[in-house]
């Protein structure tokens, strides 16, 4: 902006007063030359919830940052609460539903707590090397909402497309599922043991 400096672009912001006359931030326009700080400090003092938009969403330490606040909010809500901003996250219209027993209450807490998928190392290379053929299977994320599968479906099936090119390995694609077409049941077992028997063809010659 003319006649802004480049602290002033950081720190442009609408706000209004709460009850208690405290100022609340509502917007914070961060220009591409700034650093993350602006961005950094907002997700450390969110009170309930945060919405960046970036034109290209990538630096580490704002991702780590979401990652560190998204895991804090998750310990302090209730099981259902939490599953249900993550499914919406991901673009499903998850409404209120029955409370849970306790097996699934277990579950919840434990994806609250567990390690985030973007820490794996996978060994890329080591898995190419080795002899044996390799399938990545995935869901069609054709039966979920339009939003659900632009956001969901478009992140896990770049994820496998990465892996079965770094693998060099064959892909299932199963109409009908999502994020688990394991539960397919008979389609996704049949294809596994066709997979399967070929592989061991191949090592046994028959």
């Amino acid at each position: 902006m003319p006649g802004c400096t480049k602290h002033k672009r950081a720190q442009l912001a609408r706000k209004r007063l709460d009850k208690q006359g405290d100022v609340v931030l509502r917007s914070l326009i961060v220009m591409p030359d700034d650093t993350a700080k602006p961005i950094l400090d907002a997700i450390a003092t969110a009170a309930k919830s945060i919405r960046i938009k970036m034109f290209a969403f990538s630096d580490p330490e704002i991702l780590e940052a979401l990652i560190r606040a998204h895991k804090r909010a998750g310990l302090g809500l209730p099981e259902e609460e939490y599953l249900q901003g993550f499914l919406e996250a991901w673009g499903f219209d998850r409404r209120p539903g029955p409370r849970f027993n306790d097996v699934a209450r277990r579950s919840v807490r434990r994806s609250v707590g567990e390690r985030s998928p973007h820490e794996a190392e996978i060994p890329f290379a080591e898995l190419a090397a080795g002899r044996f053929p390799t399938l990545v299977v995935h869901g069609g994320w054709d039966a979920v909402p339009e939003r659900a599968r632009a956001i969901g479906g478009h992140a896990f099936t770049a994820v496998c497309d990465v892996v079965a090119a770094r693998l060099d390995a064959e892909v299932a694609v199963f109409p009908g599922a999502a994020h688990q077409p394991q539960l397919l049941g008979e389609p996704f077992n049949r294809r596994v043991a066709e997979f399967w028997h070929a592989a061991d063809g191949r090592f046994t010659g028959a």
